[in-house]
């Protein structure tokens, strides 16, 4: 089952990432029949399917307990509290229900340490390969429609993705899961040996190591961020390097001067001197407009402009703030409030936190933030006091992920995408992993 979510999880993201009702169907109707094959096999094994997903009882229970919103929201007795568009609100319940069997297949699939080293090498590569997609229809200028959706590859990288902000969003998360896979490697170096034989060797050995391929890697993913022009998701993959600072000070000896100059050279050399090359600085002057402008035939936002549907979904907020108008119904409800201000159509509120308080109210928007900052704080545990080098790369990987992915959700709408609220809600498992890991030193 594990290699088949893998395929599942490879896949979410080629139909437009995901974004289309066919694409996201079929992939939370997988999802889901996978995860009723797992939890049937395991119950037959004498596996107890349950004892791995009670690991991880304080997202399973708000995540069902949101899924439960979702159902009343569908079939309540009162108009007030009925979603005003069933139809979108049953698919919206579909696709949670995906969501939820991606996050129980992780819990029920990682037993050990490999497993989730694995795992997150896979998704590392997952990275690498949209990366090397994007770069080469971006450096080809492809040109095609795909699903009654034009895509331009001419202006900046997108991927599989119909939007660049959404390739940002699944690069900077498969980047600071391979951060974390990076620190998790880093060793105290043994004393110096004598000769130079030794020296070279131990110089080859390095050379061609798994730490100088994820580099590579990282490297590679590095480029079509920055090619993507997405102000936010550059900016968010900054912060995300800078909260590695805390933990790496906080190691000793040799380990904490590993772990400063593997930071540094990933600032200096991915960031400032591979970003320069292939154009930071448009992303820069992307940051520096505050109008709408145009730029070779292409419509620059302000990020004045990117906020106006979320100010005026407001209003909306404010008028059902416990119900909600039912999931999945900002597109149908939002031209109601829309003004001059709203210059384009936006199916989407470009603010996730107030999409979902419009859609799902307080009560179910609180039980997601529950879900998350409860991995957060799982994380800092984890990174408090890691068993083994591993459970603090990786706890540093996701705890960076989901901190990356929550500043984005400011001026986007990346959890509305499924091939990236897929990807998030999987990385929000590997913290509650390692819970139940041993201690070790490997």
């Amino acid at each position: 089952m594990h290699g088949l979510f893998v395929v599942v999880l490879a896949l979410s993201a080629l139909p437009l990432g995901g974004n289309r009702v066919f694409a996201v169907s079929a992939v939370s109707i997988a999802l889901l029949a996978l995860c009723l094959l797992q939890f049937t096999a395991m119950v037959i094994r004498d596996e107890e399917p349950l004892s791995r997903i009670r690991v991880a009882w304080p997202v399973a229970v708000s995540l069902l307990l949101y899924l439960g919103w979702l159902t009343l929201q569908l079939n309540a007795p009162t108009e007030a509290l009925r979603s005003v568009d069933v139809h979108s609100t049953a698919q919206q319940l579909l696709i949670s229900c995906g969501y939820l069997a991606g996050f129980f297949l992780v819990l029920m699939n990682l037993r050990h340490r490999s497993d989730m080293r694995h795992f997150v090498k896979t998704i590392v590569l997952f990275g690498v390969l949209q990366a090397l997609l994007a770069v080469y229809l971006h450096s080809a200028k492809v040109d095609y429609e795909l699903f009654h959706f034009a895509v331009d590859h001419s202006s900046r990288t997108f991927g599989t993705f119909s939007y660049h902000n959404s390739l940002a969003n699944y690069l900077v998360i498969c980047l600071c899961l391979g951060i974390g896979l990076l620190v998790a490697d880093l060793r105290a170096a043994p004393l110096d040996q004598a000769g130079w034989r030794s020296r070279a060797v131990r110089l080859l050995s390095v050379a061609f190591s798994e730490v100088v391929r994820l580099r590579v890697m990282l490297l590679v993913m590095v480029v079509a961020l920055v090619l993507t022009k997405s102000r936010m998701g550059n900016a968010a993959f900054m912060l995300a390097l800078l909260c590695v600072a805390a933990p790496i000070l906080a190691l000793k000896g040799r380990l904490r001067l590993k772990g400063a100059l593997l930071i540094l050279s990933i600032i200096i050399l991915d960031v400032f001197f591979v970003g320069q090359l292939v154009g930071f600085d448009e992303v820069a002057q992307r940051l520096n407009t505050t109008a709408i402008e145009s730029v070779e035939g292409v419509r620059e936002e302000s990020l004045e402009d990117r906020s106006a549907p979320a100010r005026l979904a407001m209003a909306m907020v404010h008028e059902k703030p416990w119900t909600g108008r039912g999931a999945g119904t900002f597109y149908t409800t939002f031209p109601q409030y829309a003004s001059p201000e709203a210059r384009m159509y936006y199916d989407h509120a470009h603010n996730d936190y107030v999409q979902f308080l419009v859609e799902v109210g307080l009560p179910g928007a609180g039980l997601l933030a529950f879900a998350v900052l409860s991995t957060l704080a799982q994380s800092a545990l984890v990174l408090q006091r890691p068993k083994s080098p591993l459970d603090m790369g990786l706890a540093l990987g996701a705890f960076m992920a989901i901190l990356a992915v929550l500043l984005q959700a400011t001026v986007d709408f990346h959890f509305q995408i499924p091939a990236n609220a897929l990807l998030f809600v999987t990385v929000l498992a590997i913290p509650w992993l390692l819970r139940r890991q041993p201690k070790s030193h490997y």
